[in-house]
């Protein structure tokens, strides 16, 4: 095992914590762009349950079972 002085051991804890801050920058824009195309999908199927957020939510909850009973099915 490598050992590190304080003075390295910081260096490679504060490397660490900007990687894990750019990775849930990331996931953060990638869950935006997802949420995005999902809305997108949403209103291209004539936005069944309203244009609203509440709608949006009740489409995505329908989506969710909907692909979890495929899924069941096919297990």
């Amino acid at each position: 095992m490598t050992e590190y002085n304080n003075e390295q051991f910081d260096e490679v804890c504060r490397s660490f914590v900007t990687a894990m801050q750019r990775v849930v920058e990331k996931i953060k824009e990638f869950k935006s762009n997802l949420n995005t195309l999902a809305f997108k999908v949403y209103e291209d199927s004539g936005c069944l349950y309203g244009n609203s957020p509440a709608g949006f939510q009740l489409w995505i909850e329908d989506q969710s079972r909907h692909f979890q009973s495929l899924n069941d099915r096919k297990n």
